[in-house]
């Protein structure tokens, strides 16, 4: 399984939950969360399972990588682990830059002679229009359509776990915080 990190400034939306008394079960919810994303059957939705790490040689955890074709330069990361006697449930949507502004942080002005190159590499692969603010409204759409069928998926596999444990699911709050602000 590759491993990829992610760094925090790229994190855009998120959720989370503990559920107490639910340890040991972060697999069983994963599984139901990616079970229930397939019988939705989204389009251009699908599921990975990767090694994530926020930075190169740091701590690193499995989780269920959330993606629609679409909509490239976004991935939601969803992950459930023990925290003590509860389990800690949570996603995150991360922004992932293209590879030429990524080029262009790290080497500056050095990058200009192929900067054409790797916008147009960009481009092919369907990715740059990062921002909702440069989206069209059916990209906006598409971006809100994938990332409430995720939050859905995840707050369900939650509630089912929940139920299994006894833990009152009602008091929690489902709203996602970032800029979509789901419920």
């Amino acid at each position: 399984m590759p491993k990829k990190t992610i760094k925090e400034e790229e994190i855009t939306e998120s959720w989370s939950v503990l559920i107490e008394g639910a340890q040991g079960r972060g697999k069983e919810l994963l599984k139901r969360t990616e079970g229930l994303l397939k019988k939705i059957e989204a389009p251009e939705v699908f599921t990975e399972w990767k090694e994530v790490s926020p930075a190169f040689f740091k701590e690193k955890r499995t989780c269920l990588l959330v993606r629609n074709k679409k909509m490239a330069d976004y991935i939601m990361y969803v992950s459930a682990r023990d925290y003590g006697k509860q389990l800690s449930v949570y996603w995150y949507l991360a922004l992932e830059l293209p590879l030429w502004r990524k080029l262009l942080a790290k080497f500056g002005i050095f990058i200009l002679p192929i900067l054409p190159l790797v916008m147009f590499y960009d481009f092919l692969k369907g990715r740059g229009k990062t921002s909702p603010l440069q989206m069209s409204l059916f990209g906006l759409e598409e971006l809100t359509a994938y990332v409430t069928t995720g939050h859905h998926a995840v707050i369900d596999a939650s509630k089912e776990v929940s139920q299994t444990v006894g833990f009152d699911f009602t008091k929690v709050e489902q709203k996602s915080k970032g800029f979509l602000n789901i419920s």
